[in-house]
């Protein structure tokens, strides 16, 4: 999958944080602070089977595991871990979208 001309799984590295999104065209820096801290998880593993690329992801503050509970959730309610193939996953990453400063505010780059 591609991401703003991007090889999403080039740009995706496991500690890497992501903050989803419903879609494309959805401004992130738009919501409440609770709403983004739902949001935010960290790449804790990517597999790869045939053509599809899996993103494993675990919830910024989870400290266990990762691991798959089978279930459609909405974004905004908190998931520990959530998995999505690479034509599923819309978000923005970390580096490449938004950094994050060292007082932990997020900063969109432009």
């Amino acid at each position: 999958m591609k991401k703003d001309g991007l090889v999403l799984y080039k740009v995706l590295k496991i500690g890497k944080i992501v903050i989803l999104q419903n879609s494309y065209d959805e401004n992130i820096f738009d919501l409440s602070a609770e709403q983004i801290w739902n949001r935010m998880y960290r790449v804790a593993g990517l597999g790869k089977s045939g053509n599809r690329v899996f993103i494993c992801l675990a919830h910024i503050i989870r400290q266990k595991a990762w691991e798959y509970i089978p279930g459609k959730f909405e974004l905004d309610n908190f998931v520990d871990c959530r998995r999505y193939q690479d034509n599923q996953f819309i978000g923005l990453v970390e580096g490449t979208d938004f950094i994050i400063s060292p007082t932990g505010e997020i900063i969109p780059k432009k």
